[in-house]
């Protein structure tokens, strides 16, 4: 999934979309906001077009989603493998300064995709970054920090017992709730960097929390139990899915009535023969839960996995999954992608088919109510919300929106961004080259019309030259004769 520096393919298709002027609305935390409904008020190109690109090359890979504010500065976590200085550097030629290469940080971008700094504390970030009023956070190795917007230095940190994943929740009032892997630990610290609560779940926490209007976090973990918590971080309730198979669950999202959705994938591998006889084959579910813990529906998904879901302004939710094929010596490939909508009510509204052959990461929403989704092998799908492609490109990766309905998107060695495309620029250039070509040719008619009759002129009297020539010559050889 590397995006071309350049002019990069895109394979477009006929529907095309009017654009729309764009709200500005940031894309602050992981999947937009505290209930990852992974939805932008911006509207994304409807013909797509490359900004810019930089490229990492094989010193540097972006480790993180990009979160990008209001003002469009945006910050990426890159992994720096190390260097010879005289030799390499992770940033672009044009952008590149002293103090902006050489180790792993959160990388702190202008709109104009020149590095604004790189953060004082360095190390791997793992998980999505966060965007504050007045600081940047991010968890560096085992440390979450709040790093000054101004210069990336820190302000404060806190110790982890763990590297995150899922990245960091931001609420309303200041409050940074962030898991850990192997830590098995859900952190609240507060706006100041003093810890609030801790909670240990009994699985690894290897998604985001999700957020409720009354402060409480809802989040998975690996032993497939989707959490509440309480504002103080006592535990609310907890649900179990005891579907067989099932191996990872995805980070939940939070409806505005307070139903909780989140994904489940299940592996075959678990299964055994009498369960595939039975037609017990595993597939991925999409999970309603109430307020109160108890489930409302569960909806079967056409494949194996049912990623993160998104969710559109009239609460349609919409996820992509992939089915996992396999041979009868139960050896598995990827293939039959599609992403589907579930109403409210869990009643199927659509399922589009993918030329994809696996997905990867939730789906994104724009304000038109477009939705955006990423494949393993680097492409990136645009479809309207009846579920029909308006266009799919070569520049898959970790996608964001942001103002102006930019996308940007952290590709496996590069960070790049999508801008709608400008078909009057590109006809102006086009009319200009044949101005040109035009005028080449009427240049070309008129020297022509004067040249032509050189020419004519020029063989008139070669000719009766010649033919004087020829007749003097016999003339003169029949004097000699005789």
């Amino acid at each position: 999934m590397v995006l071309l520096a350049g002019v990069v393919p895109l394979l477009l298709f006929g529907l095309s979309v009017p654009v729309l002027a764009a709200a500005t609305d940031s894309w602050g935390v992981y999947q937009h906001d505290a209930g990852h409904s992974g939805r932008s008020n911006n509207i994304a190109p409807s013909q797509p077009g490359i900004l810019w690109v930089i490229q990492f090359g094989t010193s540097g890979k972006p480790s993180s989603p990009i979160v990008v504010g209001e003002d469009s500065n945006f910050y990426v976590g890159v992994d720096v493998t190390p260097f010879d200085k005289e030799s390499s550097s992770t940033t672009s030629t044009e952008s590149s300064k002293p103090d902006a290469s050489g180790h792993s940080g959160l990388f702190a971008f202008a709109p104009d995709k020149k590095v604004r700094w790189v953060s004082k504390l360095t190390g791997k970030v793992t998980g999505s970054p966060a965007i504050g009023k007045d600081a940047v956070y991010a968890v560096i190795g085992t440390t979450l920090a709040a790093l000054n917007k101004t210069d990336g230095s820190v302000k404060w940190q806190v110790p982890l017992n763990g590297e995150s994943s899922g990245g960091i929740m931001l609420g309303n009032d200041g409050t940074l709730y962030v898991g850990t892997v192997k830590g098995k630990t859900l952190y609240a610290v507060s706006s100041d960097g003093k810890i609030k609560w801790q909670y240990a779940a009994s699985g690894q926490i290897d998604g985001s929390p999700t957020l409720g209007n009354d402060s409480s976090v809802y989040f998975t973990a690996q032993d497939l139990c989707l959490y509440a918590l309480n504002a103080n971080g006592s535990l609310k309730w907890k649900y179990k899915v005891t579907e067989k198979g099932a191996i990872k669950l995805s980070s939940p999202i939070l409806a505005p009535d307070n139903t909780i959705y989140f994904g489940m994938t299940r592996d075959d591998g678990l299964l055994t023969k009498q369960d595939e006889d039975q037609k017990k084959l595993g597939k991925g579910r999409l999970f309603a839960i109430k307020p109160n813990g108890g489930l409302k529906w569960y909806f079967e998904a056409k494949g194996k996995s049912a990623n993160m879901p998104a969710l559109q302004k009239d609460g349609t939710i919409i996820f992509s999954t992939t089915s996992l094929n396999y041979t009868d010596d139960r050896q598995y490939w990827q293939g039959d992608c599609r992403v589907e909508a579930v109403m409210p009510n869990g009643v199927e509204k659509w399922p589009s088919d993918s030329a994809d052959n696996s997905h990867e990461g939730p789906a994104l929403i724009d304000g038109a109510g477009n939705i955006f989704v990423t494949s393993t092998d680097g492409f990136l799908t645009c479809m309207g919300k009846n579920g029909v492609m308006i266009w799919r490109a070569k520049v898959g990766g970790k996608v964001s929106i942001g103002p102006k309905g930019i996308l940007y998107v952290a590709a496996k060695s590069s960070i790049g961004a999508v801008t709608q495309r400008d078909l009057s620029k590109e006809t102006k250039q086009s009319e200009q080259i044949q101005d040109e070509s035009n005028r080449g040719s009427s240049y070309g008619t008129s020297l022509l019309i004067y040249i032509i009759p050189i020419v004519i002129a020029a063989a008139i009297g070669y000719f009766f030259k010649t033919k004087i020539s020829a007749n003097t010559d016999g003339d003169n050889k029949g004097d000699s004769e005789e």
